[in-house]
């Protein structure tokens, strides 16, 4: 059961236990593919811009079909599985940061104040001002004007695993980890920012901060860290599944929550996957330095878009975030070779960012896991490693 479904059947959130704060709904092999492409496509937000009618082009289904598909997997069809995403997201921001009533609106995927007061009022009998009251708390919140929400996860999760993963392939300039910490720089638009998220020992939740200047994104930067940090996973029954096997047995057993890395950009992570092949993890790193150096955009003032800011080691932090990873449109035609990586890397890196400029290949995951291998192996450079490890880790595929 989802909590959509539940609203559907006309229960309401409860104030005490606040389901809000629940782990996301895992996204399994028990789903079928058009749903499961459905529920990435409305976590990123497809629905707060579009109709159903345009979800089920983007599936190339009938908008009938889908609802019955989502009304028999989910319990609900997908406008009420987006309205229910919004308003339980909303509740969180309402409860656990001081943003204005108008912030958590837009942050929350609302197109007006209006229908955020509407829905809030609706669900829970009261407005969202009286609903915040007394129930903010100041233990969430840093000192500073970051904003810090707690994202939930089904325990156990084995933290030092996934960051050793990661520190290990972070790309120089763009991203950095240091001890239990990981940080990295988003832009949205003409909003650029940094955003950290921590792990808190023998807590089931990880906290996120994100800085000012991003503090109408939430929601697409909290479904970025449920991605990259595979926060749908339901590791009990992961690790029940693999028992027996002779091999992943061993490991569930001895990595107790282990997860899979997903990725914070699609385009990022299956172009530093492409600079990895036939090289070691360090060297590709050290190429992707060069690539974010020589082709990333220098970061700006939050406060004013259009300017450069200098070069900082940030806070508490063991690096610089300097740069913004270059976009497909810059890397299509760059001279890309004279970074140092071979000829066919770099044809290959230009065939990947074209193909995605002129719409040829999508990041999208297709109808089967076999489709989603040819269509990235069509590109001359992509073998069938590469291919796999884009679809697990951009495309959700395992």
């Amino acid at each position: 059961a989802t909590a959509a479904a539940a609203a559907e059947a006309g229960f309401r959130p409860c104030l005490r236990c606040r389901p809000e704060t629940a782990p996301d709904y895992p996204i399994t092999d028990a789903l079928s593919p058009v749903v499961i492409q459905g529920l990435q496509q409305i976590a990123e937000g497809i629905l707060d811009e579009h109709g159903v009618d345009e979800l089920a082009t983007r599936l190339h289904i009938s908008s009938r079909q889908l609802r019955r598909l989502f009304v028999d997997e989910l319990g609900a069809p997908p406008v009420a599985i987006a309205q229910t995403r919004r308003l339980l997201f909303a509740k969180q921001l309402i409860d656990e940061t001081q943003l204005s009533m108008t912030d958590v609106a837009y942050s929350a995927g609302y197109s007006s104040l209006r229908r955020f007061n509407t829905a809030i009022y609706q669900t829970y009998g009261r407005t969202p001002s009286a609903l915040r009251g007394s129930r903010y708390n100041r233990k969430y919140q840093r000192p500073d004007d970051w904003v810090q929400l707690r994202l939930y996860y089904r325990p156990p999760y084995h933290w030092r695993s996934m960051l050793r993963f990661l520190q290990q392939r972070a790309i120089p300039g763009v991203e950095v980890v240091d001890g239990l910490i990981y940080r990295r720089l988003h832009r949205f638009a003409d909003r650029q920012g940094i955003v950290e998220v921590e792990a808190m020992p023998n807590e089931a939740y990880l906290l996120v901060r994100v800085e000012p200047a991003l503090a109408r994104n939430l929601l697409p930067i909290t479904e970025r860290v449920k991605q990259l940090f595979d926060l749908r996973a339901d590791p009990m029954s992961i690790a029940n599944h693999f028992a027996d096997d002779e091999v992943l047995g061993r490991l569930v057993h001895g990595y107790p929550g282990v997860r899979v890395p997903g990725a914070w950009d699609g385009f990022e992570t299956a172009v530093r996957l492409i600079l990895g092949q036939q090289i070691s993890v360090k060297a590709a790193t050290t190429l992707a330095g060069k690539l974010v150096a020589a082709y990333g955009e220098p970061i700006g003032d939050p406060d004013q878009p259009n300017t450069v800011r200098p070069n900082t080691v940030q806070p508490n932090i063991g690096g610089a975030l300097t740069h913004h990873f270059p976009t497909p449109q810059v890397l299509a035609d760059a001279d890309l070779a004279a970074l140092g990586m071979t000829k066919r890397t770099a044809q290959t890196i230009q065939r990947f960012s074209r193909a995605l400029c002129d719409g040829s290949l999508t990041l999208q995951r297709a109808p089967s896991l076999e489709e989603t291998l040819d269509q990235l192996t069509a590109l001359p450079g992509i073998g069938a490693w590469t291919a796999n490890c884009i679809a697990m880790r951009v495309m959700g595929e395992v």
